[in-house]
C-alpha cells in the first residue's frame, strides 16, 4: 500500500525543506526565496510512504 502525506507548512518550515533536497551544497541562506512570506503564497509538504499493512 501506498501512503501519501500532503499538508500545508509555514515558509520558516520550508527553508530546511529546501536546503536538504534543493540545495544541499548551498548555505541556508540561499534557501529563502522572495515572496515566501507572501500572504498570497503557501507551501505545500509532501511524503510518498510504503507501507505492509492492508
Amino acid at each position: 500500500m501506498i501512503v501519501f502525506n500532503i499538508r500545508q507548512i509555514t515558509a520558516a518550515e520550508t527553508i530546511p525543506l529546501r536546503h536538504f533536497v534543493l540545495r544541499p551544497h548551498q548555505p541556508v541562506s540561499a534557501c529563502h526565496y522572495p515572496g515566501d512570506d507572501d500572504e498570497a503564497n503557501f507551501h505545500m509538504y509532501f511524503r510518498l510512504t510504503r507501507s505492509s499493512v492492508y
